[in-house]
């Protein structure tokens, strides 16, 4: 996939700009796999954080709290996330693989065969592509 991804909406200005200074902030620890777990957020994690950072709830199985976090609609499928977002499915599955170092043809359980990128870097991308 281009490192330039289309987007049938671009995102607002002002989001964009928020999205960007908690990219940058220091706030958030960066995790993978997820979008808020027990080692930190993804950076699409970040950005619904940026939006409502009251939306998360407690994914813990039965009685078991696993420690991560999910937004209080369902996010199975990234055609919701991108919705909320502003950006399009495949830009989001972009991002969750610069997040988590893997190529876009690499299964997410697998440890990833490159370094992600940095909050910071992810920022960078975000702001010269989107």
């Amino acid at each position: 996939m281009s490192d330039v991804i289309s987007t049938e909406k671009k995102l607002s200005p002002a989001f964009k700009a928020r999205w960007l200074e908690a990219l940058r902030s220091g706030k958030y620890e960066q995790g993978r796999k997820m979008l808020k777990g027990p080692q930190g957020f993804c950076c699409l994690g970040v950005a619904l954080d940026v939006i409502d950072s009251g939306q998360w709830m407690a994914s813990g199985w039965g009685n078991r709290d696993d420690g991560y976090e999910l937004p209080r609609y369902d996010m199975s499928d990234t055609s919701l996330l991108s919705r909320e977002l502003g950006i399009d499915g495949p830009t989001c599955d972009k991002l969750a693989c610069l997040n988590d170092g893997i190529t876009e043809e690499e299964r997410v359980d697998e440890e990833p065969a490159r370094a992600p990128l940095t909050f910071a870097q992810i920022a960078d991308w975000i702001e010269a592509n989107l």
